[in-house]
């Protein structure tokens, strides 16, 4: 009718006595980071009911979506209940109108940030202190808890520093995706490597294989 409108989805579950909530949480978030959605604490927010709430963001095409999933103690169905809830946020900061081209180069570790915020995985982590320069031209910053990027001069740097990177045994179950000058490193999940190669472009590598 000419104004705005909101959408939101919601859902919940009864689970009986014996349901091992625990496993279900660490499944719930798996697969939701999996999927692009960066949650904003690794740890449950109470409140004062009892209930606990786990709070995602991931940027859509339609602007920035928020997940969130909480569980109640005490419902008066008997058991334990999970509510799943999608809406979307109201944005801090705008939402990257950016176009990603797959097996681009990337000046900045900005740069490579706004992209891979662009295709929905959320920065949240990123300080300006992560953009200092090392030895090798090479630039690192963090994106979140689970994303580090780095970018290099010459695509000849980023393969140098993969290959000695993968032959380390700290990083033992890491994997990268590495681009025409810059990677980004991650614990080892195919989804996720799959997930970027095919936005990013680049290859997906995990330590102890042949890059």
């Amino acid at each position: 009718m000419g104004s705005e409108q909101g959408a939101d989805v919601w859902s919940f579950w009864l689970l009986r006595d014996g349901a091992d909530v625990e496993a279900i949480t660490e499944d719930l978030v798996e697969e939701a980071e999996q999927a692009g959605w960066v949650f904003q604490t690794l740890d449950p927010e109470s409140v004062e009911g009892g209930e606990t709430y786990w709070r995602a963001q991931k940027y859509l095409d339609e602007g920035l979506a928020a997940l969130v999933f909480r569980w109640d103690p005490s419902s008066w169905r008997g058991g334990v209940e999970l509510w799943l809830h999608l809406d979307f946020a109201e944005e801090d900061i705008a939402t990257p109108a950016i176009s990603v081209m797959r097996d681009s180069s990337y000046e900045t570790l900005a740069d490579l940030r706004d992209a891979i915020e662009a295709i929905g995985i959320r920065c949240v982590d990123y300080t300006a202190e992560a953009a200092r320069r090392t030895p090798g031209s090479q630039r690192i910053g963090k994106c979140n808890d689970r994303l580090w990027m780095h970018v290099f001069d010459t695509q000849e740097q980023a393969r140098a520093h993969l290959q000695q990177s993968m032959n380390l045994e700290t990083t033992r179950g890491q994997a990268y995706v590495i681009g025409p000058n810059w990677i980004v490193a991650f614990s080892d999940d195919v989804d996720l490597g799959e997930y970027l190669t095919g936005e990013l472009g680049g290859e997906f590598a995990t330590s102890g294989a042949d890059t």
